[in-house]
């Protein structure tokens, strides 16, 4: 026994086991009410918490089952006189090699050689 000790003092694992038993008495004389408010706050928090940390993968993964991929390429038709490519399925890092290493005069070639699909925003003229 060190001079901290008492004699009287409960032990660590008696203090854990009293404190155990107040708090089950407290939640016994708690109403329903409270305890649903006290589940339904603990749940929502760990469904936020669990969606924020796997949703975008789950979302991802969605798409992959259903059979399609949301790539966020918006293509504005109103633009009047918009040129250039479009290259579907790939990411700025897999097109070799970038295009800001590539000259005009070879932007064609590089371009079709990558897989880009050209686009241009001119309507065609009604009649």
């Amino acid at each position: 026994m060190t001079q901290e000790d008492r004699a009287g003092d409960p032990s660590e694992a008696s203090r854990r086991t009293g404190l155990r038993g107040r708090a089950r008495q407290w939640w016994q004389r708690q109403s329903l009410g409270v305890q649903g408010a006290f589940f339904s706050v603990f749940v929502g928090v760990i469904v936020t918490a669990v969606t924020q940390w796997l949703g975008p993968y789950l979302g991802h993964l969605a798409q992959r089952i259903a059979g399609k991929e949301e790539h966020g390429l918006a293509v504005d038709s109103d633009v009047p006189d918009a040129s250039g490519w479009v290259f579907a399925g790939k990411a700025y890092a897999d097109l070799t090699p970038p295009p800001a290493q590539v000259e005009d005069v070879e932007l064609e070639s590089w371009a079709q050689a990558n897989g880009g699909t050209p686009i241009t925003g001119r309507r065609p003229e009604r009649a």
